[in-house]
């Protein structure tokens, strides 16, 4: 699972970079750990940023913060993990062929 720590939204080759990887994969999530996460949620040029990234409020590597942010952080990763699983269990085989239905790209 790739990861983007550190990275600046105001760093336009940064954030082209992770809207081309969210065209190219569409099961692609974002948690965006900052104390102004929510305006940078907003900041993505994408109709359906709402979907696919989560704000956390926080200042990263802050002892008085880590607490707060490392359990949110679990909880995301929890809902991922658990949403995974649901949507892997509903995917039943094409009848004919025995095979599973293919992901369409956002290409």
């Amino acid at each position: 699972m790739p990861s983007f720590i550190g990275y600046s939204f105001r760093d336009y080759d940064a954030l082209t970079g992770l809207l081309k990887a969210r065209q190219e994969n569409e099961d692609l999530k974002l948690l965006i750990l900052s104390p102004d996460s929510h305006d940078i949620r907003k900041m993505l040029d994408d109709e359906e940023w709402f979907l696919w990234t989560e704000s956390i409020h926080g200042y990263f590597g802050n002892p008085e913060c880590e607490v707060k942010y490392l359990q949110e952080v679990n909880n995301w990763l929890s809902r991922q993990l658990k949403s995974q699983k649901d949507n892997s269990a509903t995917i039943k085989p094409d009848s004919t062929t025995k095979k599973f239905p293919q992901k369409k790209s956002r290409r």
